[in-house]
């Protein structure tokens, strides 16, 4: 189960929110805003998801889980790699921009994105 998801913008500003700052809407709805609109450069989401609670694994056949973590691994335009571990992000409000992975990964923009996920099984 899942409290919290993680979004990735194209100028690597990372940011954790809770499920519960997204409110269920009617048909008529056309979504809810999850960034600030910014005049110059805005931000766009690149890569977004779950983060699993600790404990938890997405496998309905696998045994008792003891450590879950999740490490986004974020590639920059220049080939540099940064490493984010998202059980350690602290919760943002919905429509903030995140922070920043690194001082220059807004200069650089994200050229890919994925998630590492480390379990350790419970024996």
């Amino acid at each position: 189960n899942t409290s919290s998801f993680y979004l990735l913008t194209q100028r690597g500003s990372l940011k954790r929110v809770s499920i519960e700052e997204i409110l269920a809407t009617s048909r008529a709805k056309r979504g809810l805003q999850v960034l600030r609109e910014l005049k110059n450069k805005p931000h766009r989401v690149f890569l977004a998801g779950a983060v699993a609670e600790q404990g938890f694994v997405g496998d309905f056949f696998s045994t008792e889980v003891d450590v879950n973590d999740q490490t986004l691994l974020v590639q920059s335009n220049k080939g540099t790699i940064y490493e984010s571990r998202l059980q350690d992000l602290n919760l943002s409000e919905r429509t903030s921009n995140g922070s920043f992975i690194s001082d220059t990964i807004s200069d650089e923009e994200v050229f890919d994105a994925y998630l590492q996920e480390v379990v350790t099984e419970d024996k």
